[in-house]
């Protein structure tokens, strides 16, 4: 073994094999699909800012995101807007139920794969500045202005980077994760806060990120959220015998 490898086991304080895994998939290779994964969305952001600098398809974006948008029922809209403003608690509830019913390699991929969604696309968010809809076209109707710029839609990537790492690890369930997924894009545009293409966007990087997550070494961060879940029942435990 390695003196890197054996310094990373010294500092997570387990077991340098069921930290490393070397013989199943090295930490180099961890490093090249991470790579791959950059190169990756830095490529379709690239593309799709190319798309946009199109007349045409800057027309189409415009024409597409009023046809659905004519549809808006103001009752219907707030309840979606709501729904989708929390779902970030939902993630987390859906990785404690995952961590509860022993699922703790699954939990792990979606919590990394929300991470980095959200570092990155709050970071092309501010690169692109694209305003909303709302803030370029008069007489629409649109649920809330939220803050931020439009391009991508980082709900779009975060429901999609996650049920992707969900699929490729669990391989189930599939027609219901896409069925939502496609509803959360449309939506996305029907509440007027985001144009089609950025759903679109977003879906894409969340598909690459959720696929390469899914396909990463994470026993180093599985270990130690195992060891912290560990640690906090067995604080809470002993509190409860203090008490009792």
């Amino acid at each position: 073994m390695s003196l890197l490898h054996a310094i990373i086991a010294k500092h997570l304080h387990c077991d340098q094999v069921c930290i490393l895994n070397l013989r199943g998939l090295p930490l180099s290779k961890n490093i090249k699909l991470m790579l791959v994964m950059l190169i990756s969305l830095l490529l379709a952001t690239s593309l799709f800012y190319l798309l946009l600098s199109v007349p045409a398809v800057t027309q189409l974006n415009i024409d597409l995101f009023l046809w659905i948008n004519q549809f808006y029922w103001s009752p219907l809209a707030q309840v979606v807007a709501v729904l989708e403003e929390v779902d970030t608690f939902a993630f987390l509830a859906l990785v404690i139920a995952l961590i509860h019913f022993k699922k703790h390699n699954v939990a792990m991929a979606i919590l990394v794969a929300i991470l980095i969604e959200t570092l990155f696309t709050v970071a092309v968010n501010h690169v692109f500045v694209q305003p909303r809809p709302f803030q370029v076209l008069t007489g629409i109707d649109f649920a809330f202005q939220p803050y931020g710029y439009s391009f991508p839609s980082g709900h779009a990537a975060r429901m999609i980077a996650a049920f992707t790492a969900w699929c490729v690890l669990e391989k189930k369930y599939y027609l219901p994760f896409i069925i939502l997924a496609v509803l959360l894009c449309i939506s996305r545009v029907y509440i007027g806060v985001h144009w089609p293409m950025d759903s679109i966007a977003g879906a894409v990087m969340g598909l690459i990120i959720g696929y390469v997550v899914a396909k990463l070494n994470l026993n180093p961060l599985l270990v130690r959220l195992t060891d912290l879940i560990h640690r906090i029942k067995a604080r809470f435990k002993r509190k409860g015998n203090l008490t009792a």
